[in-house]
């Protein structure tokens, strides 16, 4: 892998950091939040290149496996996570929760 390949690689690592940080810097900013979703990130490679295919065995050798080397990660999603939170009584008789699967529309 030529110098500017390997520091592709490392900028998408370093972006795809960032918008982790990002996330993990909202569900920190807003853990005292009533009704906060928190959310995490899912990462995937960008692209893989094939150096060496895998080989089956013969008479002399064994199985070759195929040798792989990443260019570079992408941020796949952010998930909002939807479970049901604890409810919590304010004493006020106008308040409304939703229990179980639901929104306000």
């Amino acid at each position: 892998m030529s110098l500017i390949g390997t520091l592709t690689s490392g900028v998408s690592a370093l972006r795809a950091f960032t918008k982790d940080l990002e996330v993990i810097g909202n569900n920190i900013a807003n853990v005292n939040t009533t009704g906060y979703k928190s959310s995490s990130s899912s990462f995937a490679d960008s692209f893989s290149n094939t150096l060496r295919g895998s080989a089956p065995s013969t008479g002399t050798s064994s199985n070759l496996s195929s040798t792989q080397v990443g260019t570079g990660v992408n941020l796949e999603k952010i998930s909002s996570n939807f479970t049901q939170g604890a409810l919590t009584t304010t004493g006020m008789g106008t308040d409304l929760a939703v229990s179980g699967n639901g929104y306000f529309v």
